[in-house]
């Protein structure tokens, strides 16, 4: 679809951003319409597609850009490089050849960005849901080992919780295993420091030795 109407062409535009995943909600303004006209000459499919990749590309960067005219060029440059060298000659020489083929390779373009889109959010799901989970296991995991032990702090608790879930052997187990496990954690450095703290306390002999006194001395 070839849209040369300006003032429909913003109406699309204003119907893109009503889906955005950028961190600010972004008003269309006259710059960001003419960008995008620039970069698409009108076509709907271009123009859906350089939308959706500016969403993945901002998601993926940690630096947040400004969503303006200097963005969208941006993104149209790195993920669709000479593309707009021939849309410079749709206005001079536009053939349906030409046309039909920019459509036909937005389409293949779009259902890899749909597909990667997919993945984008799937994935953002699964980790906000086990970062939730996590949560809340561990608040049950340190109610439940403070109920019984009064020597370990929820600090200590959490720490031996982080080494615990990060092992292969935790995972699909049940949160009353997963509290034995814990506890083990937690013992096993109790005994760690114990044993620290006696090979870092010398004995009355080596503090003998140590300054230079003699049992007669005593």
């Amino acid at each position: 679809m070839y849209c040369t109407d300006r003032n429909f062409f913003y109406f699309l535009v204003n119907e893109l951003f009503r889906y955005q995943w950028f961190d600010k909600p972004v008003t269309v303004s006259e710059e960001i319409t003419d960008a995008l006209y620039d970069v698409t000459k009108g076509i709907v499919d271009q123009l859906i597609s350089i939308y959706i990749y500016m969403n993945i590309d901002f998601l993926n960067r940690k630096k947040k850009p400004e969503i303006n005219s200097k963005y969208i060029y941006a993104v149209t440059n790195k993920h669709f490089a000479g593309l707009r060298d021939v849309l410079e000659n749709l206005d001079s020489d536009f053939s349906d050849y030409l046309m039909q083929e920019i459509k036909e390779n937005a389409k293949l373009e779009l259902d890899k960005i749909e597909d990667e889109a997919k993945q984008l959010k799937e994935a953002e799901k699964i980790l906000n849901n086990n970062s939730s989970e996590e949560k809340v296991q561990i608040k049950n995991v340190v109610a439940n080992i403070t109920a019984i032990y009064d020597e370990y702090t929820p600090t200590q608790i959490e720490d031996a919780f982080k080494k615990v879930i990060r092992k292969k052997s935790s995972v699909g187990k049940a949160e009353r295993e997963i509290s034995k496990l814990v506890i083990e954690q937690l013992t096993k450095q109790q005994h760690t420091r114990s044993d620290l703290h006696k090979k870092n306390t010398p004995s009355v002999i080596q503090m003998q030795n140590f300054l230079g006194i003699d049992k007669e001395d005593k």
